[in-house]
């Protein structure tokens, strides 16, 4: 029967069914669930305008922004753009409606596509939201994409006189959010030469430590990029507590990242002694961390899997000593009774490596030295301690004759 009904005509299918004399009915077609149109669901909202210059490059500007213009205004500052003006301006909101949507399943992606696109905006509507959501979590890769887009902005007004820019820069710095300030410190890369800067076009010492002991992390992570910037050698054992104390991520990062570039083995040797003897666990473990990411060789590896193996072997409060044992015999003590020479030797001794308070370490502690020597050494024995020092046992075995 059902076979016969959907084998009939329309009017039989009526006819059959007692239909055929009722009045006839519009029926309104089903709705369909659909995503709703990235593109239709810009069209409520303002329009994001992008100059796209000769070369291909799209940069943010300011509605009115014409074809052939040499200077880009922007909500950020002015883009001088002489040799390489402006081929036309296009609306990006479209565009940034469509990149939202993949935001989530990769942001990281999804902020570096924005950047390349020129819709700087987006990128710092979200970067802003994100710290105050999270602000203690890693934020590193759009403010860092944030810095390299303050590097071509001026925002300096042009009243202020050309000694005194960095200092205005700096100002602005201390007094404004993270997205903003992350602009000004590219800003303020521009402006400072390096470390040949004079005294006038850079900012002093004093602020620089002044900045990166400050509960502002924005005025933290700046002080940090720019005491590598410009070389200050006497900001080392500052970026050395930083790295392993500040209580924001970003800083941390940013103070590891400006030491190991001033002063590599100074980096590795505080980083390994911290992982070694502190007392904070939490210390030892961003010591490990960074070790991982900056660290490599051999010095790498034997930094992080000494503790991982003392952990294993010995009991809490005990020592292990790494070294060895020197007996020198340097003359003999004679002496004489009833004819007899009893020879009594002097002997030195001495003792070179060195001693490690062995601590049972935490789970937290194990999977960051494992996760390290992942990324030190690109091998994956395993996850567990016992599974490194069967490799690190074999890998010695290999290079020992």
């Amino acid at each position: 029967m059902f076979d016969l009904l959907l084998a009939l005509p329309l009017p039989a299918l009526l006819l059959h069914s007692g239909l055929a004399g009722a009045p006839p009915v519009e029926s309104a077609p089903l709705p369909l669930q659909q995503e709703p149109s990235p593109v239709a669901a810009a069209t409520d909202t303002p329009p994001l305008p992008v100059a796209i210059l000769k070369s291909g490059k799209r940069v943010p500007c300011l509605p009115g922004t014409e074809a052939g213009s040499a200077t880009v205004e922007t909500p950020y500052g002015i883009l001088h753009t002489a040799l390489d003006p402006v081929a036309e301006v296009v609306d990006g909101s479209g565009e940034a409606a469509m990149l939202r949507r993949v935001r989530k399943h990769d942001p990281e992606r999804w902020a570096q596509r924005v950047s390349e696109r020129g819709l700087l905006a987006e990128l710092v509507g979200a970067t802003d939201a994100a710290i105050k959501a999270e602000p203690k979590g890693n934020h590193h890769l759009s403010l860092a994409l944030l810095e390299s887009w303050g590097q071509e902005f001026d925002s300096i007004p042009r009243k202020v006189k050309a000694d005194k820019r960095v200092e205005f820069l700096w100002h602005q710095l201390t007094r404004c959010g993270a997205s903003r300030g992350a602009l000004y410190t590219g800003e303020l890369l521009r402006e400072i030469p390096g470390p040949t800067a004079s005294f006038k076009q850079r900012v002093s010492l004093v602020q620089l430590r002044r900045g990166l002991r400050s509960q502002n992390p924005v005025v933290s992570r700046a002080a940090a990029v720019l005491a590598q910037h410009q070389g200050e050698n006497d900001m080392l054992f500052p970026l050395v507590d930083a790295s392993l104390a500040d209580p924001w991520s970003d800083v941390r990062l940013a103070s590891a990242h400006s030491l190991f570039e001033l002063d590599e083995r100074q980096a590795l040797g505080r980083w390994t002694l911290a992982l070694w003897r502190d007392h904070e666990e939490s210390r030892r473990i961003q010591a490990a961390e960074h070790i991982g990411e900056f660290g490599k060789g051999q010095a790498a590896i034997d930094a992080l899997i000494y503790p991982l193996a003392a952990s294993g072997y010995q009991a809490p409060g005990s020592y292990t000593f790494f070294g060895r044992q020197i007996t020198i015999v340097g003359d003999f003590d004679v002496e004489v009774a009833q004819a007899a020479a009893i020879a009594d030797p002097i002997v030195n001794v001495i003792q070179e490596g060195v001693a490690l308070q062995v601590r049972v370490l935490g789970t937290h502690m194990v999977r960051t030295l494992v996760n390290s020597l992942q990324r030190v050494t690109g091998a994956n024995p395993g996850p567990r301690a016992e599974d490194w020092l069967r490799w690190y046992r074999e890998q010695q075995a290999k290079t020992t004759p």
